[in-house]
């Protein structure tokens, strides 16, 4: 059997307003990286594509990120909501699956993020593949996996919705996969959040 083709869309053209006056993606992490650098070489090492969603305007961010194997994809309806990012993002994509990731959250691991795509090769065949962390069930976790086939819906979403609409019309085809790992549900939404440097 082929291995499909997986691809991730890493959203990060947010504003970040709950982070002040920084960029919380340009934060840097204790290692000295920073928050998108992180995220981003995280999801190198699992897929076999990425893309990186920003604005029209991340000019220091998208130079941090060249250096790095993946697609930068700019949009400039960023203000509207996640929605017109993640449709920006899927545009033009010949991917068996595409994952939808957020740049905002740097601390998944790689492991996990395999164990997700062997996920898609669950029998009977699914849509979407959706993690959910053990300890908080309930909460929302990243990435989530779509298909080939839905494409035209992530395609067509707007507003601050995201994929949400797509996950719940399709609940009878996703593939629910449990995990340990609480960098599926760790964001970053105020300095705070960003570990002291030791």
């Amino acid at each position: 059997m082929n291995t499909p083709l997986t691809g991730a869309v890493i959203l990060g053209a947010g504003f970040s307003r709950r982070f002040g006056n920084a960029d919380k993606r340009l934060a840097r992490l204790p290692d000295g990286r920073t928050v998108a650098e992180t995220t981003v070489a995280i999801y190198c090492e699992a897929f076999s594509a990425c893309r990186v969603v920003l604005r029209t305007d991340d000019d220091e961010l998208a130079e941090i990120l060249r250096p790095f194997p993946v697609e930068l994809v700019f949009t400039a309806d960023a203000a509207a909501g996640m929605g017109h990012s993640l449709s920006a993002g899927v545009q033009n994509i010949d991917w068996d699956w595409t994952f939808v990731a957020l740049l905002d959250m740097p601390w998944v691991r790689t492991a996990t993020l395999r164990e997700l795509i062997a996920a898609t090769t669950a029998e009977p065949a699914p849509t979407i593949v959706q993690p959910f962390y053990r300890a908080r069930p309930e909460a929302p976790a990243h990435p989530v996996g779509f298909a080939r086939s839905l494409l035209p819906e992530l395609a067509a979403t707007r507003g601050d919705q995201g994929a949400r609409s797509v996950v719940q019309a399709h609940r009878e085809t996703t593939v629910r996969v449990a995990s340990d790992d609480a960098g599926l549900v760790r964001d970053i939404d105020s300095p705070e959040d960003i570990p002291a440097r030791g």
